[in-house]
């Protein structure tokens, strides 16, 4: 486990120092404000020190072993597995039942699988989270969402 941990450190620091490169290249500043160039560059300055503090620890210490509790049961493996599916039936329904009735039904499904049985509480949650949520960036921010084939 020592050895894993100071690997996968080395990898993401050089990740980020490649990240870091690439986006040095970009606008760091603007006569507006940060420009495009400014995110990227904290998060690889942040991926980098992170990463160095995984090597040290890793360096510093003994492994621990996995506790018992580690990988997920039967039932946790196959909730993992339909937020995955969702995820990915989410992906192409987008474009043709839009943002509002893809997202509602996307909340609904995973509050049931996450063991939410309150009524009240999914109805609220999805619909604040899917019809919310759209005319949040429509309105207020100005930015488009799918709408689809039934104007919805």
């Amino acid at each position: 486990m020592k050895r894993i941990g100071q690997l996968t450190g080395c990898i993401f620091f050089l990740l980020s120092m490649g990240l870091g490169y690439a986006a040095s290249s970009l606008k760091y500043y603007t006569p507006l404000g940060p420009g495009p160039g400014f995110f990227p560059v904290w998060l690889c300055i942040f991926l980098g020190l992170l990463s160095l503090c995984v090597v040290v620890q890793s360096s510093r210490h003994s492994p621990a072993g996995l506790p018992n509790e580690f990988f997920p049961t039967r039932r946790g493996a196959l909730r993992m597995f339909v937020v995955v599916v969702e995820l990915f039936l989410l992906a192409l329904l987008l474009p043709v039942l839009g943002f509002r009735l893809t997202m509602l039904a996307f909340y609904v499904i995973t509050l049931l699988l996450l063991g939410r049985r309150n009524p009240f509480e999914i109805v609220f949650f999805a619909l604040v989270g899917s019809f919310g949520a759209f005319y949040l960036f429509v309105e207020f921010l100005s930015q488009p969402l799918p709408v689809g084939v039934l104007g919805i």
